[in-house]
């Protein structure tokens, strides 16, 4: 409303000036300007206040530590982590000895994160209730060690079935059967890819896909119909060529719309299972979690991978499981870095060829088509090598921007729009230009004289933030355990990585020397 008040005040001026023959007065303006910025918010909250010494529990057996699997995950999720805290890192990893401990790795229902609690905390008392009992092991002793949406499921066992630290009675079934969490990866203030993919809300995985079929099959399928040998009369050649790309190009448009409709919700199927709900960024389940002050000690581990973490992240998930790798040896991620690159530089190659190629037949078709019976056949040529080039130029433009499209998927590439209003003014005799910021477009008073002219302009600035991830969580909600011990940065590790890579091996080791928190000090055997 202030706009249009501004409009009809700046044109009454304006027809007051047509009388007195003055210059015509401009109208409000709107620019948009697009700024990319990278922000790399890193996140390390203060410590908390000390909790004093730990207390010290007699027992005659080795405590547990309950290795917990994520979205999608199995009970082989942690088996290397676990084979190496039961023997030893040796001969690899001599550094990493075994513990005094009993590793148990259960698994879960997924309906939601209540129904999950309930589930596990049942199987982990199915599977060791008979040995704390037999051994004298309190539950309040033993470890919970959770990845991604295990983190969150540990964290539910605590809220709903809260340790009896009155007393340390022995109540199989109705308390948490450990007293300390860790987490990995867990994206503790919600996932946002989950929010991104749903297929009744953004739906952006499947756009991604469509698109990605889409841009780098343009090029070898034009490519291929382009330059199609069907007969000796080079005229039908080009008409039937033609006519072949076309339909070609229809060809590829629906078979790529088909497969992303029907594989897409396939390959995500767990992403929309129920117990994903739940943690959405916004979720009331995970809000009423966070609001929960638990009190046993726990710990966060977060990853923050090197670029580009779609390619890194990628390898794990679709080419290599890290547990196929000997215990903390699941380091190099680099392979599908190199096959993308290689791959960019094939269809950039495809690209300078076809135009050259256009370029040639365009220099041929100004020179010599008034005096040369070739001219419609290069003119063919050229329209070919023309859009030849076009296609391959999608696919170079999707390997140039694959890395951040998929990082807007996961939340680690958002818009930030910033509006600013100013009172910009010309001065006719030099032309030069002075901008006053304003709150609005009202507050600035249209002027026209015979010196200067002055008018409100907006300038709408979008900004690009990124975030740092692990190429599926972002650190500001994997590191961001509520009430945590710490929250502690793996540099360099993805999602699925961090299960069985270096920098386990390192965190493991402080955690169980007792460096981070001292409940979780656990002797060598």
């Amino acid at each position: 409303m202030k706009l249009y008040k501004t409009l009809i005040l700046c044109a009454g001026l304006c027809t007051i000036s047509f009388y007195l023959n003055a210059q015509v007065c401009p109208t409000p303006r709107v620019k948009t300007t697009t700024k990319f910025t990278k922000t790399i918010s890193d996140f390390d909250p203060p410590l908390p206040p000390p909790k004093g010494d730990p207390e010290v529990f007699d027992f005659d057996g080795d405590r547990i530590i309950f290795w917990v699997h994520g979205l999608a995950g199995s009970n082989a999720s942690w088996s290397r982590a676990a084979e190496a805290t039961d023997h030893g890192g040796a001969p690899i990893h001599p550094d990493y000895p075994a513990r005094k401990a009993v590793n148990d790795l259960p698994t879960y229902t997924d309906f939601s994160l209540d129904n999950a609690a309930f589930s596990l905390k049942n199987n982990m008392w199915d599977i060791k209730g008979g040995y704390m009992k037999n051994y004298n092991v309190l539950p309040e002793q033993n470890i919970a060690i959770g990845h991604s949406q295990g983190g969150l499921v540990i964290r539910n066992i605590d809220r709903n079935y809260p340790q009896n630290t009155a007393g340390h009675d022995f109540e199989p079934y109705r308390v948490a059967p450990f007293g300390g969490m860790v987490t990995f990866g867990t994206p503790h203030q919600g996932a946002q890819i989950l929010n991104n993919v749903d297929f009744n809300g953004p739906d952006m995985a499947r756009k991604f896909a469509i698109k990605t079929c889409n841009d780098l099959g343009a090029g070898p399928l034009q490519e291929k119909l382009n330059t199609v040998d069907l007969g000796k009369l080079k005229i039908f050649n080009g008409i039937a060529r033609n006519a072949l790309s076309g339909a070609g190009g229809q060809l590829l448009q629906q078979t790529c719309s088909v497969l992303g409709n029907g594989l897409i919700p396939i390959f995500f199927d767990d992403f929309t299972s129920g117990i994903t709900e739940d943690y959405k960024v916004g979720a009331p389940a995970l809000a009423a979690l966070n609001n929960f002050a638990s009190d046993i000690p726990k710990v966060g581990f977060y990853g923050v991978e090197t670029e580009p973490v779609m390619w890194r992240n990628s390898f794990f998930i679709g080419v290599e499981e890290p547990n196929t790798f000997t215990p903390f040896e699941a380091n190099n991620d680099d392979q599908l870095v190199n096959l993308s690159n290689a791959m960019n530089q094939h269809y950039f190659s495809k690209f300078l060829y076809w135009q050259a190629e256009e370029a040639y037949f365009a220099k041929l078709t100004r020179r010599y088509c008034g005096t040369n019976i070739n001219c419609p056949t290069w003119r063919a040529r050229r329209a070919e090598a023309r859009k030849i080039r076009d296609a391959y130029l999608r696919g170079v433009n999707w390997f140039n921007t694959a890395n951040d499209e998929y990082k807007k998927i996961i939340g680690a590439l958002e818009p930030q729009v910033n509006t600013q209003h100013y009172c910009e003014c010309v001065e006719l005799a030099t032309n030069e230009t002075t901008r006053t910021p304003v709150n609005d477009p009202s507050d600035c008073i249209p002027v026209l004289n015979k010196e200067y002219v002055c008018y409100p302009v907006t300038e709408t600035t979008i900004e690009m933030v990124e975030k740092p991830s692990d190429g599926v969580v972002v650190a500001e909600s994997a590191g961001n355990f509520p009430g945590a011990t710490r929250n502690i940065k793996l540099a360099g590790s993805n999602h699925q990585q961090m299960r069985n890579d270096e920098n386990l091996k390192k965190g493991l080791l402080s955690l169980f020397s007792g460096n981070i928190d001292p409940f979780f000090e656990t002797e060598p055997r």
